[in-house]
């Protein structure tokens, strides 16, 4: 395993770091995630964000979604392309200070000085077992090949969802029903189809971030291209979620 593979030294950071389930489930449902620090934390920040770049969620064409290290301002627009960030903060401003409000609202942010993560709460079944393995898998190669194996599983959950609901009933619901029925109808048929496959929860928001990224990657060659050679032009979504604070 190199250096500079995605995934390197995630075994010391899982043993390092508590409640990196809320950060992991952060970046499986496409929240962007901001790991950061001053200056002299460089070398750490960048070690946590190759370490968990391997659950960042990716197409083909937007491959680039990790940035280890930035000292410039973020903005908004950094957030279309960008899912997990490592930012240098200023030694004489705070962190609040430094980040846009705008920007707050909308990541899951781990400050690694005052080991502190501000994020939505995972509430789920997936992730859990999944971070357990860390006690009996103590390599990274070992890790890896496992998370692996579960990504999979994940992925196997989405595709069946996108092909039961998104290419099966689910344009009848849009063109025989009323708005309030159709928002109706598609929550209930959203939640059959999860329980089928043992879905619930906050594993329903991943389970659907995926499904979405499955969706874009069979419509990249259909779309219009953005200004970059090879990239697509992807809306920005922007998901202001009730945080909680956790000690990491």
């Amino acid at each position: 395993l190199t250096h500079n593979k995605p995934g390197f030294g995630l075994s010391e950071v899982l043993s390092t770091y508590q409640c990196l389930d809320h950060v992991i489930f952060s970046l499986l449902c496409g929240r962007p995630v901001l790991v950061a620090g001053s200056a002299k934390m460089e070398a750490e920040i960048i070690k946590i964000v190759n370490a968990l770049a391997v659950f960042v969620p990716r197409t083909k064409r937007k491959a680039h979604a990790v940035l280890d290290w930035t000292s410039k301002p973020l903005r908004i627009t950094d957030l279309v392309k960008l899912k997990l960030i490592g930012v240098c903060r200023p030694d004489r401003r705070s962190l609040n200070a430094f980040i846009p409000s705008t920007i707050k609202k909308s990541c899951t942010i781990v400050d690694i000085e005052r080991r502190t993560i501000v994020a939505p709460p995972y509430q789920g079944q997936f992730i859990a077992p999944l971070l357990s393995k860390k006690k009996v898998l103590r390599s990274d190669v070992q890790l890896l090949a496992y998370i692996e194996w579960w990504l999979m599983d994940m992925l196997d959950k989405s595709l069946i969802f996108f092909h039961s609901f998104c290419l099966g009933s689910a344009g009848s619901i849009l063109f025989s029903q009323s708005p309030k029925e159709q928002q109706d109808a598609y929550r209930d048929h959203v939640a059959g189809v999860m329980a089928q496959l043992g879905v619930r929860d906050s594993d329903c928001e991943i389970v659907e971030y995926l499904t979405e990224l499955i969706k874009l990657s069979k419509l990249e060659s259909h779309v219009w291209q953005g200004a970059e050679s090879g990239s697509v032009v992807c809306p920005l979504n922007i998901h202001h979620k009730i945080c909680e604070n956790f000690r990491c």
